[in-house]
């Protein structure tokens, strides 16, 4: 049975771990594949956009117009495959994560049952051993001397003893056996269930494999060649695009009604004639007979691209003016005269003209036209006005002398009157002709440098337009929502800060990273609109305002690098004291810090001052401070420099970087007692941006010691001089080690607590230490440390509380640590010694622990120093 028992749970455990490696290796190869179809996707949508440039040459564009959509549509095909196969690994993940668990948890509690199994089996072994081994004595011992009396009865019980130990030990065994064989039971479950989880997963994988056989199927490749026939090498070539030309006129003449069957009939077999000849076969043969089926396929869908595109191009013209500038050469559609019209107006009402790209345009009323019999075109009254007045100055100049004077002042005036001029004296008004610059715009953004730059930047990527208008826009970010206005006219752009009281011609709403996106060029704006991350009012107003401005990634860079190159960083001095010196804080400053009424945070707000090392980050950090009366601490950093604002109360506005704290907490941060990162990580101070702390904290040196030689340096500033000495040499305030605390003896109690470290003196006398560098703590930390080196481990407890230090080695049974570190013994001497940081050595690895926020604390709470720790060496050498 034991064998049996050990041979299952084996086989079971073989069978769960090649359970796991299958989904793993499925995984992998899931992964793999999705990368690849991702690959191969953008590749082919760059292949497909890549040919844009080339679409006006040559006589073949409907082919580039066949071979760009069917190329980007199988792209897209395989980046939809590649987003399946990655929702798949997802999946797959969770699946191994579960098998995983699943099969340590078998190992582990499986394990445990075969050790007790085999333990009670042995067990049993051994009493049957002893019982026949005790029978067979006493059987010799009655043989030897028969019992008398007493004897008798104790050896008939002894006996019936010995007769009832094969029962009782069959029935511990049939015990044993039905908890085995539970065991096996729930084994099996657990296997079953890992195999129907993969099961579950089977058809992911199948399907998954039968979208990448469909994709790469013979079919697929055939009607992909089919549509993207190309003639031979050589001068082939030339008669295959020859042919090619003569098949799409007639094809274009059958679809437009100017041939009946019999034309189609004949275009089809001349251009299959043609394109045989030259593709050199039955290629071409198709080639031709495909483009006899006139407005089928793939042909009408081009055709009808090709139609928006007129109308399209035709519609802007014709709205914006462009097309009467240097006169309209249109055809009259029933009598074919031509006809330049330099207005509107030069139109006869309600009769059909035919423009240059092909389209019918019908003048239906006064500034009003109909394109295609289906596109209603709505002429602006200034434009039909000027119109006129630049045909009647363009007569007078032509009939000489002082004409051309008078002509082109009336086309001054008409354009001062009735076009942009009256908008753009409208635009301006006020504050408004400047606009804003860019610490403005960051204002108005709460300290949001990055969209500021992105504002900021739309004045310099202006290129020029012919209109004027506002472009409302609005940006949602998670702390709420930003309103700008954009106003634009023929001289300029600029930014004013909320939307405007004048109506607007566009609105834009968009995420704050999407807009980013969108200003420094890495999205595109229309694609931005399409995919509904851009939202705006007018699709056609935004293509004109696009058209106004250059966003291109180039531009953008090189536009903040300009903007680093104006604000160099500037050689600060070597510390606080000597800044102070060279600038003493003035009147205003002293003002503004005067707001809030509290000396200590006085002199912390003005040492923050004075303890500015420089920053490449810029923006607002804005800290509200609880605690008393509420009051809020604006830090504005850039490479130029930094200031301070302080108001009372909260913000009335939202900012982009906002940190919550108690005024303790803000106190300790700024006279160095209470490290940024710890306080960030015990939840004594809430940020909403870590990437801003980081920058700030690296922009500032918050040191203890500068801080205390900081105010007795300011003291001894505003002490007065004495008369006749000269001014004592001010006492250096920095936290150096005193006599007093190196030659501090230890306690009774506390040389009792280093006795468990009695075997290891160097450990002892580094843990001795620790009761002379503590200074403070406001929580309690009960430090599990986990040591080892080599030999045996060894567990040390260290306890902080605002009372003090208590070491216990080993730590007593019912500890119950807040934080487990896990070093080397080296490793701990060194960071009790001042050689090594704490945060170092976590960093490094050397030292792992489940707690940051409770290590940090720790480390905040003692002055593990070098030069302290040398003085107490000192103090305590014979």
């Amino acid at each position: 049975m034991q064998v049996d028992v050990v041979a299952d749970y084996e086989h079971i455990l073989h069978r769960s771990a090649s359970g796991l490696r299958s989904c793993k290796e499925v995984l992998a190869l899931i992964k793999e594949r999705a990368a690849i179809e991702e690959a191969y996707g953008a590749a082919l949508v760059r292949q497909s956009r890549s040919a844009a440039g080339s679409l006006e040459r040559g006589t073949a564009r409907l082919g580039w117009y066949s071979f760009r959509s069917t190329t980007e549509a199988l792209g897209r095909t395989h980046l939809e495959l590649a987003a399946h196969f990655a929702a798949d690994g997802t999946a797959l993940a969770y699946l191994r994560d579960r098998l995983a668990a699943q099969h340590k948890a078998l190992a582990s509690d499986g394990g445990a049952a075969l050790r007790e199994c085999r333990a009670a089996a042995a067990a049993a072994g051994r009493a049957k051993a002893r019982a026949a081994r005790a029978a067979r004595e006493l059987e010799a011992a009655l043989l030897l001397e028969p019992p008398r009396g007493a004897e008798a009865k104790a050896a008939d019980a002894l006996r019936a003893l010995c007769a009832l130990l094969p029962s009782l030990l069959r029935r511990f065994e049939r015990d044993e056996a039905r908890r085995v064989d539970s065991l096996k039971l729930a084994l099996k479950k657990l296997l079953a269930a890992q195999e129907e989880a993969l099961g579950a997963a089977r058809p992911l994988v199948y399907a998954a494999a039968d979208m990448v056989d469909a994709i790469d199927a013979a079919d697929d490749v055939a009607q992909f060649r089919g549509e993207l026939q190309c003639g031979g090498r050589g001068g082939g070539v030339g008669r295959y695009l020859e042919a090619q030309r003569v098949e799409m006129e007639k094809v274009e003449a059958v679809v437009n009604g100017g041939e009946g069957a019999e034309g189609g009939a004949a275009a089809a077999g001349g251009g299959g004639g043609a394109g045989g000849g030259a593709a050199g076969g039955g290629g071409g043969g198709g080639g031709g007979g495909g483009g006899g089926g006139g407005g089928g396929g793939v042909w009408s869908h081009v055709r009808e691209m090709d139609r928006a595109t007129r109308v399209t191009n035709d519609f802007l013209a014709l709205t914006t003016g462009e097309a009467f500038a240097g006169g309209l050469d249109v055809r009259e559609a029933a009598g074919g005269r031509h006809l330049v019209a330099a207005a509107p107006s030069d139109l006869a009402l309600r009769v059909e003209y035919v423009l240059p790209s092909g389209n019918r345009l019908v003048r239906v009323a006064e500034g009003e036209l109909l394109l295609e019999m289906e596109t209603r075109v709505v002429l602006p009254p200034e434009l039909e006005a000027k119109a006129r007045m630049r045909h009647l100055a363009e007569e007078a100049e032509a009939a000489g002398g002082g004409g051309s004077v008078v002509g082109s002042l009336v086309w001054s005036a008409l354009a001062a009157v009735g076009g942009e001029a009256p908008r753009a004296a409208a635009l301006w008004k006020g504050g408004e002709a400047r606009g804003l610059e860019l610490p403005e715009i960051l204002e108005a953004l709460g300290g949001d440098t990055e969209l500021a730059h992105g504002f900021a930047f739309l004045p310099q990527a202006f290129l020029g337009c012919d209109w004027s208008g506002h472009v409302h826009v609005t940006v949602q970010h998670d702390r709420g929502v930003h309103s700008m206005t954009l106003a634009v006219s023929p001289q300029a752009a600029r930014v004013l800060a909320g939307h405007s009281a004048v109506p607007p011609m566009l609105t834009v709403s968009s995420r704050r990273e999407v807009l980013l996106d969108v200003l420094s060029g890495k999205m595109e704006a229309t694609r931005a609109v399409l995919t509904s991350k851009v939202m705006v009012s007018d699709l056609s107003k935004l293509l004109v305002f696009k058209s106004a401005f250059r966003f291109k990634k180039a531009y953008y860079e090189a536009f903040k690098n300009s903007l680093k190159a104006q604000h160099p960083p500037r050689a600060a001095p070597s510390d606080a004291r000597a800044r102070l010196d060279a600038s003493p804080p003035d009147a205003a400053l002293l003002a503004e810090l005067a707001v809030l009424d509290d000396p200590p945070l006085q002199e912390a707000l003005l040492f923050a001052l004075y303890s500015y090392c420089g920053s490449e980050w810029s923006g607002d950090v804005v800290f509200i401070v609880d605690g008393g009366a509420p009051f809020t601490a604006t830090f504005t950093l850039d490479p130029a420099g930094h200031r301070i604002k302080v108001a009372l109360g909260r913000p009335s506005r939202a900012h982009a970087h906002v940190v919550t704290c108690d005024r303790q907490v803000f106190l300790d941060v700024l006279t160095g007692q209470f490290e940024v990162t710890a306080a960030i990580m015990s939840g004594q101070m809430q940020t909403d941006d870590f990437t801003a702390m980081m920058g700030f904290k690296r922009a500032f040196k918050f040191e203890k010691a500068a801080f205390h030689e900081f105010c007795a340096h300011r003291a001894a500033l505003a002490a007065p001089p004495a008369a006749s000495a000269p001014p004592p040499a001010a006492a250096d305030p920095s936290p150096s080690p005193s006599p007093a605390a190196a030659e501090r003896r230890l306690t009774d109690e506390q040389s009792r607590q280093l006795d468990g470290l009695a075997d290891d003196a160097e450990l002892q006398f580094a843990a001795s230490f620790l009761f002379v560098a503590f200074e403070q703590s406001s929580m309690e930390i009960r430090l599990l440390c986990h040591l080892s080196d080599g030999a045996a481990p060894r567990a040390l407890a260290i306890c902080v509380s605002p009372a003090g230090v208590a070491l216990h080695a080993p730590p007593p049974p019912g500890l119950e640590p807040t934080c487990t570190v896990s070093c080397a013994r080296e490793t701990l001497m060194a960071i009790i010694r001042g050689e090594l940081d704490a945060t170092a050595a976590i960093v490094g690895g050397q030292v792992a622990v489940d707690d940051l926020a409770q290590i940090m604390c720790f480390k905040m709470a003692f002055r593990l120093e070098r030069a302290a720790f040398d003085a107490y060496l000192a103090s305590r050498a014979p």
